[in-house]
């Protein structure tokens, strides 16, 4: 996982997701903040071990903290809290989330050099969402 940290990447393709974000129980509105909004995401560690996500836009900086293999608390995407855990193999993390309404999801992120492309599914919902994220300058 070492060569994909500090690297930044803006989606640039999805598939399934407003479907998904409905299933979530997300209203319209904020589905379309979240599919049209340019945030960029990229991957680090800190000193004690531990990783973050940062997400940053033109409506702020956004960073979600984890061990791998480590519950924690975590917020899906209209801010209601929820658990996460999150583990690494290789160049794959996969997150098996718990939404604040008791949604259960896993994402699959696999990181090449010039892209990230994540998969999700979600007990319930019969589709398959894909992301593909480009790296950015």
């Amino acid at each position: 996982m070492e060569e994909f940290l500090g690297k930044k990447y803006m989606m640039t393709y999805e598939e399934n997701l407003a479907e998904y974000l409905s299933f979530l129980g997300i209203n319209k509105s904020s589905q379309s903040f979240f599919i049209r909004v340019e945030m960029v995401f990229s991957l680090h560690r800190a000193s004690n071990g531990s990783y973050f996500f940062k997400a940053s836009s033109q409506f702020g900086d956004y960073e979600l903290s984890f061990k791998p293999g480590e519950e924690f608390d975590d917020f899906d995407f209209d801010f209601r809290k929820g658990r996460c855990v999150i583990t690494i193999d290789g160049h794959t993390m996969t997150m098996i989330q718990r939404s604040g309404n008791g949604k259960i999801s896993k994402s699959v992120m696999e990181y090449y050099p010039d892209k990230l492309i994540v998969t999700t599914t979600a007990l319930g919902f019969k589709k398959i969402v894909k992301r593909q994220y480009t790296v950015v300058q």
